[in-house]
């Protein structure tokens, strides 16, 4: 039998061979995900026999990343701001970047928002609405963070809110209503819904798309990632539809590419109260956020 320490010698050397980036850091996340332990445990019982069948399983996992399958989409999970999530190839992976606009939502509501709707319990008590919600990181961070608040996600794609109801439960959300819509469609026919408007929609054109690492191209979903103007059709649609469906000094928040903000800023400038643009952690531009 192969102790842990040889077993995850053996995992980085594969991993690093195959070129994969942090193979060391891939390595232990899959060698704790098998035993059902934290990676600090793998270097406490360094000298712990595994036992066949453990061993097996981890080398299935480590041609799986060598085949360049995204490590959360073999773990079945990612943490993303206070939540964790289950994750697969049904929906796109919640990036960090992405964590920077919820805690942007999160300080806005409470600075901005919670004199206003507050029900007294320091809690507001808003309408919030996530378009393309894929996971439900967004939603569902924002309703464990304002569970007076009722939450709205939407994604066109039915097998993306499986997974979203699943995590639901997983973090025990109940203020969270899910629709299968393209974009705003669920809610024709009405108007000024809502205080909160975000949204990570696809932004990348398909030059970006084709040139991305193989962990994307092969493996997360298109139509969560690219979008036909150079990337900006799905977020005109939602800033356009946000004009009509923001309560009055409510704001929309969107994720978009590093050449957007700029464009947008030009474009819908003059159709919002106010317009502000958001780095992310490389200091690109990365969110518009427009207040109406």
């Amino acid at each position: 039998m192969v102790s842990i320490i040889e077993l995850l010698a053996e995992g980085v050397s594969f991993l690093y061979s195959n070129d994969i980036e942090g193979s060391k850091n891939d390595a232990e996340w899959l060698l704790a995900h098998v035993l059902n332990c934290s990676r600090l445990t793998l270097n406490l019982n360094g000298q712990t026999t595994i036992s066949k069948e453990s061993e097996t399983q981890f080398r299935e996992q480590l041609l799986r990343r060598a085949r360049r399958e995204p490590l959360q989409y073999i773990l079945g999970k990612v943490d993303f701001h206070d939540i964790k999530l289950k994750v697969d190839a049904r929906v796109f992976i919640p990036r960090g970047e992405t964590e920077i606009l919820v805690e942007w939502l999160i300080n806005h509501i409470n600075k901005c928002m919670g004199n206003t709707f507050s029900d007294g319990e320091n809690f507001p008590s808003l309408n919030i609405l996530d378009l393309g919600t894929g996971s439900g990181a967004i939603a569902i961070a924002l309703a464990k963070r304002f569970p007076k608040s009722c939450v709205f996600a939407v994604d066109r794609s039915p097998l993306a809110l499986e997974v979203t109801r699943e995590n639901m439960r997983r973090n025990g959300v109940n203020n969270l209503q899910l629709f299968t819509s393209n974009w705003y469609s669920a809610f024709e026919g009405d108007q000024e819904l809502f205080d909160i408007i975000v949204s990570n929609p696809p932004y990348l054109t398909r030059q970006e798309f084709d040139t991305a690492q193989d962990e994307v191209r092969r493996y997360e979903p298109v139509s969560a990632l690219v979008a036909e103007e150079e990337g900006l059709r799905d977020i005109r649609i939602i800033l356009d539809g946000a004009q009509r469906f923001l309560k009055k000094d409510g704001v929309a928040a969107v994720e978009t590419g590093i050449l957007h903000p700029q464009r947008l800023q030009k474009i819908y400038g003059k159709r919002f109260r106010q317009t502000e643009i958001l780095k992310d952690l490389n200091q690109f531009d990365r969110f518009f956020i427009a207040y109406r």
